[in-house]
């Protein structure tokens, strides 16, 4: 055998040994005016595996085959083309820009809101500029980001509002809350086909103070959380709107002085538990959170505050993680452009909150604005994080977060805004996905929406299949193992006669109904062949007027279609010389390749024997 260096930790093999060709080969394409039959399989020996070994592994026939176990988190089925990553089979997804949709362009947008209602229906509720009036709207969205009814902004309520905030209360029907003359007024929309009617607006509680949280509860309820102001303290209280009565419940307030609680976020954890977070102004603007446990008489009790946050923090938001929490917040900026971002889990044991780990950091760069919102969601078994940034150097990113035991992981970001996204919300629609409602600081503040969709721990406007290694022969979950190939070509009863299997790096197709045959990644366009008469010097060079990727010189006739002995002399490389006993026997040069007559008292291993006859194939 004769072996070569491929790449600085590679190394392919190749055995000189007849290949007997089919009876009936498989036709690939004409070059040169002559027919020119191509056998992947033949060459089996100098394919790679992405897994880094060569092809010692199982080899079926001349066909480059392994079985892998399928990753996790993945469904493979047969045909499908697949990746080999740390030895395990799983389908590589490519990213994909995310589309925009502009759904208001009037005027600059203060604050958003999006939420689920129904089966691709969502509602956005924000706030229109109108000179120095922001009044509260909504516009119906289905899960494209396309408005769906009534083009024109509706207006909830004719009055300059703040802070607008919404929750679902059924599937046509929803709680609206915003703020009036700084008073918290509530209102309920009802969606009939494309339109949007509302009952009126009336005040949650004269004693309230700046901020309020809205968390979903089943049954048509929604938890107001707010700040209050009883004999001068700073108090967190709660009522339940319920939509059987249309009406709020009675409020019941945490009587704890000393606290002065500032940005809000709710998040209903169980059907009797919602988890409040907020930052304590009387306390160093600390990271603190308190259970509220709510029964079906939606009477409250309180469970104990407890620190995550030693440190000030900005803006934190809240979403449920299983009967948990994960809380999502900014810790103060060292200058007004920069402060870290972090995401810690609030263990839940009935009322009582823990701190299994310490936060994980999963941004430090450009996003110091307090004004501007983040934003967490559950999606499926991951969590979205949404960035709007204090300058738009970095653009607004969006991170998947993973939950594995009490562990926290991140993917990478991806720019879902190339500046500043103010004023955001988002809130998981069908599948994978999640719609994203925000202004864009690029495009005069206009109300805008996209759509993300989270592969693995990736998030993007989409994806594309970007695997190319190899065709998976079997279906498979994961944990299952199926068999991969690589190159060759191999019974398959799931293939038809023609059909193409297509990719970056890999390619097959029915050669018939049942047969399947493929080709590695590397496997180039244009085959040419031809021969050439040894001339008996050490060396001499065949032109042939391109520098091929790989030549293959062999003695005998390698287009009959009988059987024959067919010594393969060597399979040169660019750059990679087939080599014997440390002589080149065949090496590709520019415009053609060099053959040698070495000194061995055979032919084996002479490429450039006087008046010898020698067939080659060329890879352009």
């Amino acid at each position: 055998a004769a072996s070569g260096a491929v790449n600085q930790t590679r190394n392919w093999t190749y055995t000189k040994t007849p290949l007997a060709l089919p009876v009936d080969p498989y036709r690939v394409e004409r070059m040169q005016g002559k027919e020119c039959d191509i056998f992947p399989q033949t060459l089996a020996e100098a394919v790679f595996m992405p897994d880094g070994s060569s092809v010692a592994g199982p080899v079926i026939g001349r066909n480059v085959i392994r079985s892998y176990p399928v990753a996790s988190g993945q469904s493979i089925q047969a045909g499908d083309v697949v990746d080999v990553v740390e030895g395990k089979v799983q389908k590589s997804a490519m990213p994909v820009e995310n589309v925009k949709t502009v759904f208001d362009n009037g005027a600059a947008t203060l604050g958003t809101s999006v939420l689920r209602l129904s089966d691709n229906l969502n509602v956005v509720c924000y706030l229109y500029q109108n000179g120095s009036t922001y009044w509260p709207c909504v516009h119906l969205i289905d899960d494209t980001g396309t408005v769906v009814g009534q083009t024109n902004r509706q207006v909830i309520e004719n009055v300059n509002a703040s802070n607008i905030m919404a929750a679902r209360l059924s599937d046509t029907q929803f709680l609206v809350g915003y703020l009036k003359d700084r008073s918290l007024h509530v209102n309920v929309g009802t969606v009939s086909g494309k339109s949007i009617s509302f009952k009126g607006s009336f005040g949650v509680d004269s004693a309230f103070n700046s901020y309020y949280a809205f968390a979903t509860l089943p049954n048509g309820r929604v938890a107001v959380v707010y700040k209050a102001i009883i004999a001068g303290s700073s108090k967190l209280r709660v009522r339940v709107y319920t939509l059987s009565s249309s009406s709020l419940g009675s409020v019941y307030t945490r009587d704890v002085t000393g606290e002065s609680q500032s940005y809000i976020s709710a998040a209903a954890i169980s059907e009797e538990r919602v988890c409040i977070c907020f930052a304590d102004d009387n306390d160093g603007s600390k990271g603190k959170a308190v259970i509220a446990a709510i029964n079906g008489s939606d009477a409250v009790t309180w469970g104990e505050v407890v620190t995550f946050e030693d440190s000030r923090i900005l803006v934190p938001d809240v979403c449920v993680s299983g009967s948990d929490a994960i809380v999502f917040f900014k810790t103060t900026y060292t200058t007004p452009d920069v402060s870290n971002q972090h995401v810690r889990l609030l263990k839940v044991s009935n009322n009582v909150i823990s701190l299994p780990n310490e936060k994980k950091t999963i941004w430090n760069r450009g996003s110091g604005n307090a004004e501007n919102p983040i934003s967490i969601s559950q999606v499926g078994e991951k969590y979205v994080c949404l960035i709007p940034p204090g300058n738009s150097i970095y653009g607004s990113p969006a991170i998947v977060v993973s939950r594995n035991a009490d562990a926290l992981e991140s993917g990478e970001a991806f720019q879902f805004c190339k500046n500043v996204a103010k004023a955001l919300s988002a809130c998981a629609v069908s599948g994978n996905n999640l719609i994203v409602a925000y202004a864009d600081a690029g495009n005069s503040i206009y109300g805008t929406v996209t759509t993300l969709t989270i592969s693995g721990n990736q998030i993007a406007g989409s994806f594309v299949d970007g695997s190319q290694d190899a065709i998976a022969l079997k279906s498979g979950t994961a944990g299952q193992s199926i068999e991969v190939i690589y190159s060759g070509t191999v019974a398959a009863d799931w293939v038809t006669e023609g059909q193409v299997i297509s990719s970056p790096g890999v390619y097959g197709a029915g050669v018939l109904d049942g047969v399947l045959q493929v080709w590695s990644k590397d496997r180039p366009d244009n085959v040419v062949t031809g021969t050439y008469i040894g001339d008996g010097a050490p060396s001499q060079t065949i032109q042939l007027g391109f520098t091929p990727k790989a030549v293959l010189v062999c003695k005998n006739g390698i287009l009959s279609r009988g059987y024959q002995s067919h010594y393969a002399e060597g399979l040169a490389l660019d750059g990679y010389p087939a080599a014997e006993s440390n002589s080149n026997v065949v090496s590709v040069v520019e415009g053609g390749f060099q053959v040698f007559d070495g000194t061995s008292a055979n032919y084996n291993g002479r490429t450039n024997v006087a008046s010898q006859k020698y067939y080659y194939l060329t890879w352009k």
